[in-house]
């Protein structure tokens, strides 16, 4: 998509927005196996992830899910502030959560970020975006 074709600046509708994306560009696991099937990114969610979003979030796919070995599982997205790494994380544990069975996920953060952590996972199934399965967040962050 060139600057034009920014989807957060346009009022269009999910399917005239998907018109938009080719299934390359929907494809979370595009060096799948041959065995694995085909993850594609929420169409709820197309109008709003950035090219290099996507991208993260296929490397996070790629580290946690596809890993060269059992032994070498895992990743860490660091970038600059205010390019989307926390809407990038909400949506491959949505995508994680569909495709594995609902597993449990655990988030560790600062305490003072936790109400923010816990807003962005609502903002992002339930209020901005209607997602079939929207994530239950509990936070924990009191000790006795």
């Amino acid at each position: 998509l060139g600057d034009d074709d920014d989807p957060l600046q346009s009022d269009d509708s999910l399917d005239e927005t998907m018109q938009r994306f080719s299934k390359a560009d929907r494809l979370v696991n595009p060096k799948r196996r041959s065995h694995e099937k085909e993850i594609l990114f929420p169409e709820p969610l197309m109008k709003f992830i950035k090219p290099h979003q996507r991208e993260g979030i296929r490397f996070m796919w790629m580290n946690i899910q596809m890993p060269p070995s059992d032994d070498l599982r895992g990743c860490i997205l660091a970038h600059s502030m205010g390019l989307g790494k926390t809407f990038q994380t909400c949506t491959f544990v949505y995508l994680f959560w569909c495709h594995e069975r609902r597993p449990k996920v655990l988030i560790l953060a600062p305490k003072v970020t936790l109400a923010n952590w816990a807003a962005e996972f609502h903002m992002w199934t339930c209020d901005k975006v209607q997602l079939p399965r929207p994530i239950p967040v509990y936070q924990i962050d009191a000790v006795p």
